[in-house]
């Protein structure tokens, strides 16, 4: 079950993961992009976090969804950044007013939200990006068959994991990455391991 006490909580894991990734993701993104990457995902889950704090007596899971995305875009200016800021405010629509979610509901609408902004950007799954973690970890947490929350976060972090590894195989398409082609195989991409730490930080706490 998804309410704003679980999700402080969530954000709050995230959080503090990221903070111990900071520079192994600055060290990744280095690879091929500005290295902001570790940077970024650090001061923007902090700034979620700490909004989390101060809005703990709401219970509307659209409004702190919708403060989150905007402290984040506010705290992370980058092309990451905006599209986490996007699907938080984008989900925040579609649960405003709810104070509780089934977390295989909560799936589904994180999962439509992540396709209308994929089609936004114009990008696809296999070009070495966020996405190649983040939808497989989504449609894991959508999954009927698992019998329990615990086991749909698990069965998210696992998929996280092997769409992150996955995108060694691929060739950037999306960013400045892109513009060293055929030299980004072989490496893991930033943006989906940070989709894959997001996953196992909650994996782990909950």
């Amino acid at each position: 079950m998804v309410d704003t006490k679980t999700l402080a909580i969530g954000f709050n894991a995230i959080s503090k993961k990221m903070s111990e990734k900071r520079m192994y993701l600055i060290s990744l993104d280095q690879q091929t992009g500005d290295g902001d990457l570790g940077i970024s995902m650090d001061n923007g889950f902090k700034a979620v976090s700490d909004v989390c704090c101060v809005n703990a007596n709401t219970s509307d899971i659209g409004k702190l969804l919708f403060l989150a995305g905007k402290s984040f875009n506010e705290a992370a200016p980058s092309s990451l950044g905006t599209i986490i800021s996007m699907l938080l405010i984008d989900a925040a629509k579609q649960l405003k007013g709810a104070e509780k979610t089934a977390l295989a509901d909560f799936g589904n609408i994180m999962h439509k939200s992540m396709n209308a902004i994929m089609e936004k950007l114009d990008s696809r799954l296999g070009e070495k990006t966020f996405f190649d973690s983040v939808v497989p970890a989504v449609k894991a947490l959508c999954d009927e068959a698992a019998v329990s929350d615990e086991q749909r976060l698990k069965n998210a972090a696992e998929a996280a994991r092997n769409g992150a590894e996955s995108t060694r195989d691929m060739v950037a398409k999306h960013g400045r990455a892109a513009y060293f082609g055929e030299k980004t195989l072989g490496s893991i991409d930033g943006g989906a391991e940070a989709g894959c730490i997001i996953f196992e930080a909650i994996a782990e706490q909950f």
